[in-house]
């Protein structure tokens, strides 16, 4: 920690969003601060979904060549559980559809290269409160006293203290589902295939992960009701595994848990507005969706990735990052994506999540017109997976 220094910018939180901006930042003359408790959290057991452009802002401040290892997606095969035949895209090789990372191994990447920044100081605590002047924020810690920036980005979570502070409402809604993650170990190799089950009760993933000899990893992400989840919690392994069989079929071959089942509800939460007066909200904070296309952490990074040049650009120029013309540029700069991005998650939940008379068929008639259409395919891998395809890219995926 630099002593009587103010910060340019001071990070609180210290899970994938707040290390995401701080490992972009590393590599520009920003003065950064990460505030987070540096105790291990609990394991968590869920993956990420990765696609090409946050793929680019990792390489690029250099965490992605820390990874140990990102499965690509070249194959995505989309059920819905009234229609049988299946959609499929699949990818060319030098173009994935995304990636898989373990969270863990991801979290670790992160914070490898944000302890590796000369301009980054990582303090072990928590901020309580904040309150900010013409020109400065004052930070205050539960044990390091009070910090000042010219920024507090808050990056503590769907239910942040901070925004809470700050008297910035959050519009939240409840999809009374439960997902079940974990990892699995399987027989058959996955062929780096991604999975997405529509059902009425909620959609079930299942994402590629490790495949070596021997060793066939898949990463499981199953949303249903609340009640259906207290069951699968309690179930033991082989009926646990018994029970997904019946959906995924054979193509796994015998399937056991390689990991603990965690259970997480499942709500979209949005704020009204991503900044006030010298704070700026990043990640869940400020916008949380449903798992169903693995599209909340690419969102987050484009976002991220936008403000990582605002404040880059201002540092080279002199002038103040935290000022309000710069995160109101921030502001309106991405409002639209984030926008477009959790209406079109919250239409693919409500869409397929649901058993409606005259629904389904509405639903099989629109997946049929899909299926014939490989323009509108493309929308919809794009959408099923939380994939950005680029238009150089567009000649890369394989629609069959």
């Amino acid at each position: 920690m630099k002593k009587n220094c103010a910060y340019d910018v001071v990070i609180a939180g210290g899970a994938l969003t707040g290390l995401s901006m701080a490992a972009l930042l590393a590599d520009t003359n920003v003065n950064v601060a990460l505030v987070a408790p540096s105790a291990p959290p609990v394991r968590d057991r869920r993956t990420t979904a990765v696609a090409a452009g946050p793929q680019t802002l990792l390489n690029a401040c250099g965490v992605w060549k820390k990874i140990n290892h990102a499965e690509p997606i070249r194959h995505i095969r989309v059920l819905d559980i009234g229609r049988p035949q299946p959609l499929n895209f699949y990818a060319h090789h030098h173009a994935p559809f995304g990636w898989i990372i373990d969270n863990a191994d991801l979290l670790g990447a992160l914070k490898e290269r944000v302890r590796e920044a000369k301009n980054i100081s990582m303090i072990d605590d928590v901020v309580t409160r904040v309150e900010a002047d013409a020109h400065f924020s004052s930070i205050a810690t539960q044990r390091h006293g009070t910090l000042k920036a010219k920024v507090l980005a808050a990056a503590d979570g769907r239910q942040s203290k901070l925004r809470q502070q700050a008297g910035i409402a959050a519009h939240q809604q409840l999809y009374k589902q439960t997902a079940i993650v974990a990892m699995l170990s399987h027989t058959h190799p996955h062929h780096q295939m991604a999975l997405e089950y529509f059902m009425p009760t909620g959609p079930l993933a299942v994402l590629p992960f490790v495949s070596e000899k021997n060793k066939h990893h898949s990463a499981l992400v199953w949303s249903t009701t609340p009640d259906a989840a207290a069951d699968l919690m309690i179930m033991t392994e082989q009926t646990f595994c018994a029970w997904l069989k019946k959906y995924v079929g054979e193509w796994l071959g015998d399937i056991t848990l390689a990991s603990a089942r965690q259970a997480w509800p499942l709500n979209e939460l949005k704020a009204e507005k991503s900044f006030k007066a010298r704070l700026v909200l990043l990640g869940e904070a400020a916008h949380a969706m449903h798992p169903i296309a693995g599209q909340g952490y690419n969102l987050t990074m484009r976002n991220l990735g936008a403000l990582k040049k605002i404040w880059r650009d201002i540092k080279h120029t002199g002038g103040d990052v935290g000022a309000h013309c710069a995160l109101a540029g921030y502001h309106r700069a991405r409002q639209f994506d984030t926008w477009r991005m959790m209406t079109a998650m919250d239409g693919l939940v409500k869409g397929f999540s649901n058993n409606l008379p005259g629904f389904s068929l509405l639903r099989q008639l629109g997946l049929s017109v899909v299926d014939l259409s490989p323009s509108l395919k493309e929308k919809f891998a794009n959408q099923a997976m939380g994939t950005e395809i680029s238009a150089s890219s567009r000649k890369s995926i394989k629609i069959v």
